[in-house]
């Protein structure tokens, strides 16, 4: 389960229970005072428009009151695919200062080594993480509903399987702050996209407010799909938070109209 924390002024939220079998995960907020509208708070990424000087304050200010060293940052260009990349302790440091150092075209990570911060980022975007605690295996994943409709989080839990033996009955997946079904009005072509790639597609939407609209429910999506993998039902956490309705906390792309900075979900082995 989800727990908020503070921790000089930064609020996060973290799974303590992971923590006990030695993965820390982190969600940050957008509740900080160093970049300036309409980025304003603590954005985490490169890509968007803001001043890149307020961007690498905000992430040292992170790492440094978290006491997580700087030089074991790694991030990824995130292009709403659904390619994976393995990371080792030769990858430290990648995209940490810059985004052209970053991996390129990248939307998921993982690593069964130590001393590596993984970074991804979103304002809408679903984050999804995988923990293998037998096998210390960890990843993260971006999922927004191109990731969904390809289904990131499955592949992710592939790639585990594949590289660390992992059994996904032995795996905790989470998921965190994400624009939910109250927020997320899609027309009749979305909708049949989804009902066209997956049976049962239909259970993740309900009627929209106008005709030929639908409300999606990426959160229901991907805990179908994580389930469909192999992932134990008891092994599933949500934080069910939606960045559209609460863009005090988190970023919201569509709730700003397409014009604001991320939250990140961070993570690495202990």
């Amino acid at each position: 389960m989800w727990q908020q924390s503070e921790k000089d002024g930064i609020f996060f939220y973290t799974l303590p229970h992971w923590k006990i079998f030695g993965a820390e995960v982190i969600l940050s907020t957008r509740i900080g005072n160093i970049s300036k509208p309409p980025f304003d708070g603590l954005n985490m990424a490169l890509h968007v428009d803001d001043q890149e000087e307020d961007v690498l304050s905000a992430r040292c200010f992170f790492m440094d009151t978290l006491s997580v060293p700087r030089d074991e940052f790694v991030s990824i260009q995130q292009t709403h695919g659904k390619n994976l990349r393995r990371i080792t302790s030769l990858d430290r440091g990648r995209g940490a200062l810059s985004y052209q150092d970053a991996f390129a075209d990248t939307d998921g990570i993982y690593t069964n080594e130590s001393h590596l911060f993984m970074a991804t980022f979103y304002a809408d975007c679903l984050p999804l993480a995988v923990f293998d605690p037998v096998h210390r295996g960890l990843g993260l994943a971006h999922a927004g509903w191109k990731g969904t409709y390809q289904n990131i989080g499955g592949a992710l839990i592939d790639a585990m399987k594949e590289a660390f033996d992992s059994d996904p009955k032995d795996m905790f997946f989470a998921m965190g702050a994400g624009i939910m079904s109250c927020c997320y009005e899609v027309d009749k072509s979305f909708y049949r996209r989804f009902l066209d790639q997956y049976d049962g597609a239909s259970q993740w939407f309900s009627p929209g407010c106008t005709p030929e609209k639908y409300m999606f429910d990426n959160i229901k999506a991907n805990s179908d799909l994580a389930i469909k993998a192999g992932i134990l039902k008891e092994n599933m956490t949500s934080l069910n938070r939606c960045t559209c309705c609460h863009q005090e906390e988190f970023y919201s792309y569509r709730g700003s109209g397409g014009h604001c900075g991320r939250h990140g979900l961070f993570a690495r082995l202990l």
